[in-house]
């Protein structure tokens, strides 16, 4: 995969968090960059839906997120998953 840019990076998590969020009218403009994710508060996924948008975001990134770093502050935000998977599975291997 080429590296993508962080603003690429974002629009590809919004995309998977749009489309498992077990909201059918959940649209992608209506995730913003500071949306929490998941947890108390969260809009846009919800504890059924959160293990398919992960499957997700590691199979289009194609990197494993470890069960270690899957904790509160990364999904404060939309911004701070993307930053994550950016550092990460986008530019990881660097």
């Amino acid at each position: 995969m080429s590296k993508l840019s962080f603003d690429e990076t974002l629009e590809k998590i919004k995309t998977i968090l749009a489309e498992n969020s077990g909201v059918a009218e959940m649209k992608l403009e209506d995730i913003k960059q500071e949306t929490q994710v998941f947890g108390h508060g969260g809009v846009i996924i919800d504890s059924l839906n959160i293990l398919d948008a992960l499957t997700g975001i590691e199979c289009e990134f194609d990197f494993e997120i470890p069960d270690e770093d899957l904790n509160e502050d990364l999904f404060s935000s939309v911004s701070e998953l993307a930053n994550y998977v950016y550092k990460n599975g986008v530019c990881g291997d660097d």
